[in-house]
């Protein structure tokens, strides 16, 4: 089925798993894991794939038709494919996935294949994989027919069929409703998160470090401020804090790393904390960490955010091998936790040095991406929003019921899907108004007033084909939120930073 195939193509773009005997797997990786690391080293081990899947006849034929891909020349993209191409002057280009970015490969053309062809070598594990499509028939709407081969270390699954649609906004969709672009601003490199306070937005750059915007006039945001690190870090989240009359951003990466941004233009690291993270909260004078592989939540004490002071790695037990912290949510001393092919685990930390596990959901067989939760509360009663990364009928939102004494805690209480390509990315709620980036989607507005029916409220679409990348994790990626000013900021992969104007149907009051 089409549907099935999109889920299994996109993830299969993010997460790698090796076949073992009996048909299971015996090793998967993290999406966040899986960035290929650039290697300019002459003596890699030879690629154990090199000759392999690179002409038609060693794919599976059922789907073909004779002379299908003669002359073939669109200028689509395919995101459950991670694929993009295009024709200027007649020739053909290919682009595959290069994780939030694109990379342009060499593509075989025949009358009867297209064959895209990717092996890359992973610095991190040590290992090749290999990705090859074989698009051997095209219907008039661009929807592609063939099959698809992914190999890992030195084992490669068995081909399997794709049809996929190219992806395009949703049918009937204006730019916007009840959210306008007041104003935008591109970066030198890809935002990743964005949190703000006052009339400044701060900008986790990834290796471009930190971006200070004043947004003193959100119709022309501007630059005012930047840090980059004397050596090379990483920079995947962002967030903010007071003390002692002076701000500080608290930047996830490895390690991490307290920037003093008191004074906009002139950004300066004050501090260090002794982890590797992917995805930083902080709750009081707490700072909780996860780094997106280890079943471990760190937890530092910056009531002086100048000297941190950790008070635990805790690590929980019991979950699965692969699993890994991802993304978490932190309030009144309880840490919500996204973990990769498990579920929510919620620890009580309100005992810094004393971590306890104070809830967790059965183990989730399907294997979703559990990505990001947020906490909020809807008619006097916690409710767990939580965003699942990776496209597929199980991608969206999902609610659970966050009351520790109800009888269903921590089980569903409704869900939210928008489409099957695309995945949503990041969360927050205010009330019953959930707000998400939903990469190619741009920002959706959610009202929760009744948990077991979600209704959407508004949307802006920052993506447009116009723009559109091979990249399967593209757009609209970060968000923050100004209530009182009805804003939406937004950190965009392709457009930068953008201010958005809601009305009160998104900003209720």
């Amino acid at each position: 089925m089409v549907r099935a195939a999109a889920v299994v193509l996109l993830a299969a773009a993010a997460v790698v798993a090796t076949p073992a005997c009996g048909g299971g797997t015996d090793e998967v990786v993290p999406a966040d894991a899986a960035v290929d690391a650039a290697v300019d080293a002459p003596d890699l081990p030879p690629d154990p794939f090199e000759g392999m899947f690179d002409e038609g006849s060693e794919f599976p034929r059922a789907r073909c038709r004779a002379g299908a891909m003669a002359g073939f020349a669109r200028t689509n993209v395919w995101v459950p494919l991670g694929l993009r191409t295009d024709a200027p002057g007649g020739t053909l280009r290919t682009f595959v996935d290069g994780f939030l970015g694109e990379e342009q490969v060499p593509h075989t053309l025949t009358a009867d294949d297209l064959i895209v062809r990717r092996s890359s070598f992973n610095a991190q594990s040590g290992r090749w994989s290999m990705r090859a499509i074989d698009v051997c028939d095209v219907l008039a709407d661009g929807t592609l027919r063939g099959s698809i081969v992914q190999c890992y270390g030195e084992t490669c699954w068995d081909p399997y069929e794709l049809e996929v649609a190219p992806t395009h906004r949703i049918a009937g969709e204006s730019e916007g409703q009840h959210l306008t672009l007041l104003g935008e601003l591109a970066l030198d490199g890809r935002p990743l998160n964005v949190r703000a306070a006052g009339d400044h937005a701060y900008l986790a750059m990834g290796g471009a470090g930190l971006r200070v915007v004043s947004v003193a006039n959100p119709a022309a945001p501007v630059v005012v401020g930047s840090y980059v690190p004397a050596v090379d870090n990483y920079f995947n989240d962002v967030k903010l804090v007071e003390a002692a009359g002076r701000r500080y951003a608290v930047l996830a990466g490895s390690p991490v790393e307290v920037i003093d941004v008191t004074t906009p233009a002139s950004p300066s690291l004050v501090a260090t904390m002794a982890t590797d993270a992917h995805t930083v909260f902080l709750d009081g004078t707490m700072a909780y960490s996860v780094d997106g592989m280890r079943a471990e939540l760190d937890i530092f004490d910056i009531a002086d955010p100048r000297a941190p002071i950790q008070r635990a790695a805790f690590e929980v037990p019991g979950l699965p091998s692969f699993s890994g912290f991802h993304d978490l949510y932190a309030a009144g001393g309880f840490v919500y936790l996204s973990t990769f092919g498990y579920g929510l685990v919620v620890v009580d930390a309100r005992a810094p040095s004393a971590p306890v596990v104070a809830g967790m959901t059965a183990e989730d067989p399907s294997r979703r991406y559990w990505h990001s939760p947020w906490v909020t509360q809807v008619a006097g009663k916690p409710v767990i929003v939580h965003g699942d990364e990776f496209a597929g009928p199980e991608s969206g939102v999902r609610l659970l019921d966050g009351d520790p004494a109800s009888p269903t805690y921590l089980g569903t209480l409704g869900d939210w899907h928008l489409r099957d390509d695309i995945s949503t990315h990041n969360v927050m709620a205010h009330g019953a108004t959930v707000y998400l980036s939903h990469y190619q989607d741009g920002i959706r507005v959610l009202d929760i007033t009744n948990p077991a029916t979600p209704t959407q409220l508004g949307y802006f679409n920052t993506w447009s084909e116009d723009i559109a990348t091979a990249a399967a994790f593209s757009g609209a990626i970060g968000l923050d939120l100004d209530v009182a000013r009805r804003r939406i900021y937004v950190a965009d992969l392709l457009r930068g930073f953008l201010v958005l104007q809601g009305t009160e149907t998104v900003f209720p009051p």
